[in-house]
């Protein structure tokens, strides 16, 4: 395999015969090597990865790979055509790392692999899909507590078994239409075609709440952090049943909001179950 522009695979190295490839944003050849090959797509293995790990192997399609749908917000009763894909230009990547900055909490560049939802006129949102290494959190613990008895074992498992939304932003003019629950819902069917070992089993997601975001969106009312309850109707995850796992004591703590603002938070732990 040869790369060129970093970005457009040859993994054909025979003179006069090329077979070119565009690699997605997220996706990189480091630590990967060359399985197979067929008209529509090659994969790659990652030689150092378990055989269970999701990640073990990678397909990369010659087309870039998306799914067309039909969707009905709830301000319109008609059927509108939505489109989820990898991102492989960067002028769309540039442009979803800017609904990140102003629309997400953490205004940064994550790692991971890029995918949006679109319509026929502009991008709607972006999820960034990748694996929740650096901690092991307590909504994990508990969910995972009656299958494994021993903390490192629920986070060796989840290295292997559990894909993570390190990013779900969602347009502000698109919010509180569907959209996100959509997304959030669908986006899996792609996942799917990129990871095809059928080793992905859970999908699980972090967000956080400050006093202002209840008071704008759940009840102006709300004063103190701890008296705050997340309802279904303002929780989109619920509504594309991921399962919160709710505690007895709310994760409160403080957070970076923006550059160098840190907030108080109550955090929640999302999961869904997408295989077996």
């Amino acid at each position: 395999m040869k790369i060129y522009r970093k970005n457009i695979v040859n993994i054909n190295d025979q003179p006069g015969n090329p077979e070119y490839f565009i690699l997605p944003a997220g996706i990189t050849l480091n630590k990967y090597q060359l399985l197979n090959t067929s008209p529509r797509y090659f994969d790659l293995t990652a030689t150092e990865k378990s055989d269970e790990d999701f990640s073990k192997i990678v397909r990369i399609y010659k087309k870039p790979l998306s799914k067309e749908y039909n969707f009905i917000s709830k301000e319109s009763t008609r059927k509108e055509k939505l489109r989820i894909g990898l991102v492989y230009d960067n002028s769309v990547l540039l442009e979803c790392i800017n609904i990140i900055n102003r629309e997400h909490y953490k205004p940064n560049i994550p790692q991971g692999l890029f995918i949006t939802i679109s319509n026929d006129q502009e991008l709607i949102g972006v999820i960034v899909f990748s694996k929740l290494a650096y901690t092991n959190p307590i909504g994990r613990k508990r969910f995972f507590s009656k299958e494994f008895d021993d903390e490192k074992k629920i986070k060796e498992y989840a290295l292997r078994k559990i894909g993570w939304i390190s990013r779900i932003a969602i347009q502000k003019k698109y919010q509180g239409q569907g959209y996100g629950k959509f997304f959030a819902s669908h986006f899996v069917d792609l996942i799917s075609d990129v990871f095809p070992n059928k080793k992905l089993f859970y999908i699980e997601v972090l967000t956080s709440w400050t006093l202002e975001d209840f008071k704008s969106k759940i009840d102006k009312k709300i004063n103190n952090l701890r008296g705050a309850m997340l309802n279904t109707e303002s929780d989109f995850l619920s509504k594309a049943n991921y399962i919160r796992v709710d505690l007895e004591k709310p994760v409160i703590r403080n957070s970076k909001r923006g550059q160098n603002d840190f907030k108080q938070v109550i955090q929640y732990y999302y999961v869904k179950k997408v295989g077996k």
